[in-house]
């Protein structure tokens, strides 16, 4: 008994653990599987771009897009719609309901105004034919 009594005396504390830690370790840390190619180079590359790349203004380009579509259409329908304004003339454009000179209850009552006179002779429909 002498012997495993001085075996046991020499280790210090905590070394069987670490040896038999050691040898599980050992045993789980072998490959069943071949490797497999956890890499994306496209994704690493957009990503890198991303970084580089400055954000796109895109109320800019929304805005420049409108414009360019806008002149687009009015050279193939070949009229543009000049409206008539009367009721604004001399005075500022509120669009607000709230406001006490409101643009747009302007706009209707110059035209109940102007269509009463028609209304024997036409309807107004939403209808563009």
């Amino acid at each position: 008994g002498g012997e495993v009594e001085e075996q046991v005396s020499t280790l210090r504390p905590g070394a069987l653990a670490e040896a038999m830690s050691r040898d599980l370790t050992a045993k789980s840390s072998r490959r069943r599987k071949a490797h497999t190619d956890a890499q994306n180079t496209d994704f690493q590359a957009t990503l890198a771009l991303r970084k580089s790349a400055s954000a796109p203004n895109f109320k800019k380009t929304n805005k420049e897009e409108i414009t360019r579509r806008s002149e687009e259409l009015a050279k193939t329908s070949g009229k543009s719609k000049q409206r008539d304004t009367p009721f604004l003339e001399g005075q500022q454009v509120y669009l607000y309901s709230g406001q006490k000179l409101n643009s747009a209850e302007l706009q209707k009552a110059w035209m109940r105004e102007h269509m009463d006179k028609e209304q024997k002779n036409a309807s107004w429909t939403y209808c563009p034919d």
